[in-house]
């Protein structure tokens, strides 16, 4: 851990004693060696191994003694005022040296005649091995040594060398990484129309491909000197994972933006860089052949840095061969699906070719059904055919010599299956499905045997809309069926079944199979809700007129936004102005553009209890914008956050940042809160605090106000306290919290939040928080539905992920063994409170003591999808239901679950979603 820590930040503070009495009258006889007492952090002390330094870590030096008689001193080692100049120091003056000063450029300043700070002149460079070692020769200057309560008798002598007992400290830095973006083409780019990726395809393709003219992407953590990598680079062929001695010449080039255009990427500069392009001399790769791109340990590539202390390599493939990339098992939710062509095609091969080799069956029918094909790019081709939800179908492409790609290769067979989608009924975004609600003999309402499926689609901007009616029972369309489509006229309340207040549309005719298809007319009002439809289906039976609605979140043709919202700093001072600028893209098919939907935006902060709102134009031209935030001079210190907030008809988006006011100063102490990482619900726990002081050890017996309370379920919070402590002599205490008496007892997911505050040697205000989460077990179970729904008969799933807390972090477990449940409850339990039934659901060991129904019951593996695939559900009628995903921990002997409800009662819904007329 100490290692962890020295990668943020290394501040050493080194007390030193030097001198002692050697009788009862006080005066000074002979030198004590002066030693290292005590460190930030302790491992400069006590570690043998080497310590990790990153970033701009800094280390600081503080030179006092103390002594039985007295309980502090202070020595001086230099003149006061004597370091104000900007030179460096001489080499008497510095406390410690580092091996190997190029590779640790710094300075030392002396911040008082007694504490000595050093600071990197640039950040650490990676892979450097150095050793910090100390200036024995340094020695005490003056007799003005600030003594606090000593014996008057008491003298110090000038010039009094350091005899430090310290061993030296090996010092190394993390090593050189290095992140590869991808791999470049301007040929499959030029092919594709864009639509080329060299690391997607199928799961037996060999990717990354490596095209003819690709450059592979990376980016270092340090920059690299680039003829000394194009001189070190190995690229060689792999082949049963081992190694072939023929290499190939490569050819490194600086990078000039990071878009994957390989003329646009490279720079004939031949200095240093960060992100570098690697690209094949001379040769050929073969196709479906592994190759290495190798860093060898050892490769000095920078003179500022150390050489490599692991070797960096990435492995990547010549091209792929020619297949339609499906997936085994495809889910549409329309009428047309979209295939992707990695390498586009010949410019002898037109699409009917390869439609030819196309095949598509239904598979309860057997029997191939009729399709059309087109290019919508040179990368992407659509079929489009008429699929029905709830059918099933097999597509299939038969191998063909004479259809060849973009580079040439032959088309290879591929097949998959597809499921035509039932839809979900509370997102209508691209379609709806719901029951066809009626009235009986005695006009009361009644579910029909019908359903209707509504899928709202796109093309070429135009909306269309496809209407889908069947029956319930056995699944069959409801052929000529009169279905009127109607929308409401004005702003009023939409009213299901009052025809004056709704706009006769069209009437339809439901085809053999239980279809019509329109596009809706555009809209005379200007409010967005006239595409509100009310779907009618006329059919007499006793005089009664049973009738089919759709929910009012009719779709609308969403406009995809993206931004940035950038302050000009962290941290404000009270009475300044806070600088904001950002910007807004929407994408319009392939294109990102300036957002032009509106022309300003309001930004909004909360300040001294109140929200405070600013305006900002947006430039049409470039989608940006900018304002100025006044800071009240009386605002308290803490921490804000600003925000954006954008809504309309067709888009929405919010953004946000957070910033600081106070008053920007180097830190003169640091509080450290040690707890769990979780605790049971009756746990008994101990709080540690420990505070250091970087002026000295001012912390014996300093005041801390200690604050915890248990935040339960859906904000609420109780057992709120408040405890005023005192550190010990070392600046730690420790602190009981028993949950074992709170006012009600805890439950599992509730969350227990402590802070403590410390008002700092030189008055500043410093807070650390915690929060630890209440649960049997530091195993967590977290289950989400693959589709929201409280109506029977519609299929769904869950997705479950299991994690274990521990000291290093949370831990997903990933193949561990779940169950998945279906419970339903009897009409007679009350679930008003939610609350409850979840914390009863969550320990199976109540189900005998709570009125529930195993319906089902599925086992699966954690994180695995085509594990927990497998695992359906449906309601079996409309009623209360629980979903549950349980998985036991052998090493706790218990059984952690999560807990979703769903379903609805036909009164319930019936009130939420039918005006009765």
């Amino acid at each position: 851990m100490g290692a962890l820590r020295w990668m943020f930040a290394v501040l050493a503070t080194l007390c030193c004693s030097q001198w002692a009495l050697a009788n009862a009258k006080g005066f000074l006889e002979k030198a004590v060696p002066l030693n290292v007492i005590a460190t930030t952090p302790t491992d400069l002390m006590t570690t043998e191994e080497p310590l990790i330094f990153s970033g701009a870590a800094t280390i600081t030096v503080c030179a006092s003694e103390t002594h039985e008689r007295w309980r502090q001193r202070r020595t001086s080692v230099i003149a006061l005022g004597s370091d104000f100049g900007g030179k460096d120091l001489p080499e008497n003056l510095v406390p410690f040296f580092i091996s190997q000063p190029e590779l640790a450029v710094g300075r030392f300043r002396w911040v008082t005649t007694s504490i000595a700070r050093w600071d990197p002149v640039n950040s650490w460079p990676p892979d450097a091995r150095v050793t910090l070692q100390w200036n024995r020769d340094l020695k005490t200057y003056g007799d003005s040594s600030e003594v606090l309560d000593w014996d008057a008798e008491a003298t110090l002598p000038i010039g009094i060398p350091f005899d430090i007992t310290t061993p030296d400290v090996e010092i190394h830095t993390p090593p050189l990484t290095m992140f590869v973006h991808g791999v470049a083409s301007d040929m499959a780019m030029d092919l594709t129309d864009n639509h080329w990726e060299a690391s997607t395809g199928l799961k037996d393709d060999l990717l990354p491909e490596m095209p003819p003219d690709g450059k592979i992407v990376m980016e270092f953590s340090f920059p690299v000197e680039l003829a000394a990598v194009e001189k070190a680079i190995k690229i060689v062929e792999v082949r049963d994972d081992v190694r072939k001695a023929t290499e190939f010449r490569a050819k490194v080039s600086k990078c000039q933006s990071l878009r994957y255009s390989a003329a646009k990427l490279e720079s004939n500069s031949n200095d240093e860089a960060t992100c570098l392009t690697v690209s094949i001399k001379d040769g050929v790769l073969e196709r479906g052949v592994k190759y290495e791109a190798i860093f060898p340990q050892g490769l000095r590539y920078n003179a500022k840095a150390g050489a490599l202390t692991k070797e960096i390599s990435f492995h990547f493939y010549g091209l792929r061969n020619f297949r339609i990339p499906f997936h085994p098992k495809i889910d549409i939710g329309g009428m047309t699906l979209r295939m992707w062509l990695p390498h586009g095609l010949a410019s002898g091969t037109s699409v009917n070719d390869l439609k030819g080799a196309f095949s598509l069956t239904e598979n309860s029918k057997n029997e191939e059904m009729p399709f059309e094909m087109s290019l919508e790019s040179k990368g992407v081709m659509t079929l489009t055919a008429q699929f029905k939800p709830g059918a099933e179908y097999k597509i299939s492409v038969n191998g063909d010599p004479n259809i060849r790609d973009g580079f040439g290769l032959p088309l290879e067979s591929t097949a998959a299956n597809i499921l035509a989608e039932e839809a979900n009924p509370y997102i209508a975004f691209f379609q709806s499905h719901l029951y066809v609600i009626g009235y009986d003999n005695e006009n009361k309402i009644v579910q029909t045997d019908y359903q209707m499926v509504h899928m709202v689609w796109f093309a070429k901007g135009v909306r269309k809309v496809t209407l889908y009616l069947t029956r319930i029972s056995d699944g069959k369309p409801y052929s000529d069926a009169a279905l009127v489509a109607m929308r409401r006229k004005d702003d009023d309340e939409l009213d299901y079944y009052d025809e004056d207040k709704l706009e006769h549309v069209k009437t339809f005719t439901t085809d053999a199979g239980g279809m019509v298809e329109f596009s809706p007319p555009p809209c005379v009002m200007a409010t967005w809700r006239c595409s509100d439809y009310v779907y009618w289906v006329r059919k007499e039976k006793t005089n009664n007129m049973f009738s089919a609605y759709m929910s009012p979140t009719n779709p609308q043709e969403r406009i995809e936004l993206a931004g940035r919202l950038v302050l000009d700093r962290k941290v404000v001072e009270p009475g300044d102005e806070l600088k904001i600028g950002g910007f807004l893209t929407q994408r319009e098919g392939s294109s990102v553009l300036p957002f032009r939907e509106a022309k300003h935006l309001q930004i909004s902060t909360w300040l001294e209890g109140r929200r405070r709102a600013f305006g900002a134009f947006i430039d049409p031209q470039y989608g940006t914008f900018t304002a100025t935030v006044k800071i009240p001079k009386d605002v308290d210190p803490g921490e804000y956050r600003l925000s954006i907030e954008l809504e309309g008809p067709k888009f929405d988006l919010y953004l946000s940042q957070s910033y600081v006011i106070g008053r920007p100063r180097v830190p003169t102490a640091t509080l450290t809160l040690i707890t769990p990482p979780w605790v049971k619900p009756n746990a008994t726990f101990e709080v540690e605090v420990q505070a250091s002081s970087l002026l000295g050890p001012f912390v014996a017996d300093a005041e801390m106000t200690l604050e915890w309370k248990v935040q339960g379920n859906y904000g609420k919070e109780f057992d709120e306290n408040v405890e005023i402590l005192r550190t010990n002599s070392t600046g730690g205490l420790s602190y009981t919290i028993d949950l074992a008496n709170l006012t009600r007892p805890a439950v599992t997911g509730e969350m227990v939040e402590i802070s403590v505050t410390w008002i700092g040697p030189t008055r500043e205000r410093i807070r650390e928080r915690a929060t630890l989460r209440i649960q049997p077990t530091n195993m967590a179970v977290k289950l989400h539905r693959s589709l929201s729904t409280d109506l029977p008969n519609i299929e769904f799933g869950g997705w479950v992920s299991v994690t274990r807390t521990t000291e290093i972090g949370v831990i997903p477990l990933e193949g561990f063994p779940v169950s998945l449940e279906l419970l339903s409850f009897p009409d007679s339990v009350d679930i008003s409170d939610e609350n409850e039934i979840r914390a009863q659901l969550s320990d199976p060991t109540h189900d005998g003591n709570f009125p529930v129904k195993l319906e089902k019951k599925c086992t699966a593996l954690a994180g695995v999808p085509e594990s927990q695939i497998k695992c359906r559900f449906q309601l079996p009628k409309m009623g209360h239901y629980g979903f549950r995903a349980c998985a036991f921990d052998s090493i706790e002997d218990y059984t952690a679950c999560s807990v979703d409800l769903l379903g609805k009662t036909l009164e319930e819904f019936t009130e939420k979603y039918v005006r009765v007329p």
